[in-house]
């Protein structure tokens, strides 16, 4: 978060400082090209229609710079290949205009800010090592803004704040990187994060916002996932992650018919879904692998949870709090365990367990509620207590 005000800072105080190469009007074409150390140059495009600023820059300690406000149908686009450049864009109240960074090498900074448009783009591509890039978008709609980023140890940050149909999409390739995703008080917006490397870290965060999708997907060793979505409506989050030690994590808290799915395939791995004080959410983990952690709590009404796993040293864990919950855990191969809890009406629990040294454990507490139990192997332990009204048991052991 500090990084990436930092950079949008920097952007700021670079066009407003920087000695200005000014267009208006209409159909106008910029092109600069410079070569060295220590360049500075920004390009002005004001209230125009169909303009071009283009900006190329060779060496170290450059800057460019691209304004547009008040525009349509304009083209922005800077190239910096060297070490410790600097590039930013800033586009407001414009529409169906496009903003492109790419640069290459070490210690290059990036920053697009869409202000009031709509179905404009914002796209940054990096290449090297420790580079970071920074898109902002506010009080838009069907803006789209992505960073592609290849290298070692790079940094990449969307934030999307009072906006509609906005899309976010992060691809990173390499070790080390991280990529996170803000999205505030928006409506039907999408945020995607891709990752193939090792060490690497995803967050995104939607608060207050509405019909909004986030999707993540890691694929190598050791890599981090976080979703938090906070006070929404009908938001979905899937996180896919195949390698080795890696960990999910998704928090929902006071939304409504909020989606949470994780799929794991690997070795080593932990999922975590907590959904809180929401109403119809439902939580899937699903997890292919060796030493896999699995664990779904929900305190609500109407959430269905569902967790299987498929291999060794496996446990899974779900607790539910409210009205009309199910439960089921599915898990085949050794040393399995599985933990159910319910509190409240209507819930139902279905544990199947084949294979060795598996324990099942389920807990209910309230109304109607029914669990099954069947276990098939040796040295299997099954622990069933109900409490309330209308409760049914059934264990099958061979």
């Amino acid at each position: 978060m500090k990084k990436r005000i930092i950079y949008a800072s920097a952007v700021a105080l670079f066009l407003a400082a920087t000695p200005v190469l000014a267009q208006s009007g209409t159909n106008n074409a910029a092109s600069i090209t410079q070569e060295g150390r220590h360049n500075k140059v920004k390009v002005a495009q004001v209230g125009g229609e169909n303009n071009e600023g283009s900006v190329e820059q060779e060496g170290r300690h450059n800057k460019a710079g691209i304004l547009q406000e008040y525009g349509r149908y304009n083209d922005a686009e800077i190239e910096q290949e060297g070490t410790m450049n600097s590039a930013g864009i800033r586009q407001y109240s414009g529409y169906n205009s496009d903003a492109e960074i790419e640069q290459e090498g070490y210690k290059n900074r990036a920053g697009i800010v869409q202000i009031g448009g709509y179905s404009n783009e914002a796209d940054i591509d990096q290449d090297g090592i420790k580079n970071g890039a920074v898109i902002s978008q506010s009080s838009g709609e069907d803006n789209e803004a992505d960073i592609d980023q290849d290298g070692y140890r790079n940094r990449a940050s969307i934030s999307q704040v009072e906006g509609e149909d906005n899309e976010a999409d992060i691809e990173q390739d390499g070790a080390g990187n991280m990529a996170e995703i803000e999205q505030l008080g928006g409506e039907d917006n999408e945020s995607d994060i891709e990752q193939d490397g090792t060490g690497n870290f995803a967050g995104t965060l939607q608060v207050g916002g509405e019909d909004n999708e986030i999707e993540i997907m890691q694929d190598g060793a050791r890599n981090t996932a976080a979703v938090a979505q906070l006070g929404g409506e009908y938001n979905d989050v899937m996180i896919e992650q195949s390698g080795d030690d890696n960990s999910a994590y998704v928090a929902q808290i006071g939304g409504y018919d909020n989606d949470a799915s994780v799929a794991q395939d690997g070795d080593y791995n932990t999922a975590l879904v907590l959904q809180y004080q929401g109403a119809n959410n439902t939580a899937d983990v699903s997890q292919v692998g060796d030493y896999n952690i699995g664990g779904v709590l929900q305190a609500g009404e109407g959430n269905t949870a569902t967790v299987m796993q498929s291999g060794n040293y496996n446990i899974g864990a779900v607790a539910q709090i409210g009205v009309d919950n199910e439960a089921m855990i599915l898990q085949e191969g050794s040393s399995n365990t599985a933990l159910v809890g319910q509190l409240g009406r209507g819930n139902m629990a279905d544990v199947h367990q084949t294979g060795t040294s598996g324990l099942v454990v389920v807990g209910q507490a309230g109304w109607s509620n029914s669990a099954t139990v069947a276990q098939g192997g040796t040295g299997n332990a099954v622990y069933v207590g109900q409490s309330g009204v209308g409760n049914s048991t059934s264990v099958v052991q061979r």
